[in-house]
């Protein structure tokens, strides 16, 4: 079970589109402005200030696992006026973090203000099927200006069920400021 964990992070955020993960800190996971509660995940916190042609903005990245299943977060937030955070669909998160041969494509839930959409895939590194979520959450306009974006994935083994308590279960220990 833990192979499948260890590929998935790594394949995960090596195809992170906030930015290249290569770009992102290691940083103590008390400096970011999210993060997924309880003790019983291990993560890995990555954190950086970017300046680009279309402004500037802070993107944050949690890897943390468990015996249960894998987050992988992402959080971006303009800190220009010029800076363009664009909504993104779960399925573009999804196929942004390197998910292939996506299938069982559910219907869309709203869970705490979250789109959510559950699917089975493999990562690019992978080969054992997974059951994951895919999310996305933004607060920008369709506008440039300041805005936050939070987009993830979770994972488990395809055995396990994501239904819609589930859901709201796993989308709750994300905890934004």
């Amino acid at each position: 079970m833990k192979a499948w964990r260890s590929m998935f992070l790594v394949a995960a955020l090596s195809a992170s589109p906030v930015v290249a993960a290569e770009r992102l800190l290691e940083v103590p996971c008390e400096e970011l402005h999210v993060r997924i509660s309880g003790d019983d995940y291990l993560p890995t916190c990555r954190a950086a200030d970017i300046q680009e042609s279309d402004g500037r903005w802070r993107a944050e990245v949690i890897t943390a696992n468990n015996t249960n299943g894998a987050y992988l977060l992402e959080r971006a937030v303009a800190l220009s006026a010029r800076a363009h955070l664009h909504d993104r669909s779960p399925r573009s998160v999804a196929e942004g973090f390197g998910f292939q041969n996506i299938q069982e494509w559910s219907r869309e839930l709203q869970i705490v203000g979250y789109r959510v959409h559950t699917y089975t895939g493999t990562t690019r590194s992978g080969t054992e099927p997974l059951r994951c979520m895919a999310y996305a959450k933004s607060t920008s306009r369709p506008r440039a200006g300041f805005g936050e974006r939070l987009n993830g994935v979770y994972c488990t083994s395809v055995l396990n069920p994501l239904d819609e308590a589930t859901v709201a279960q796993i989308l709750g220990r994300i905890e934004a400021q």
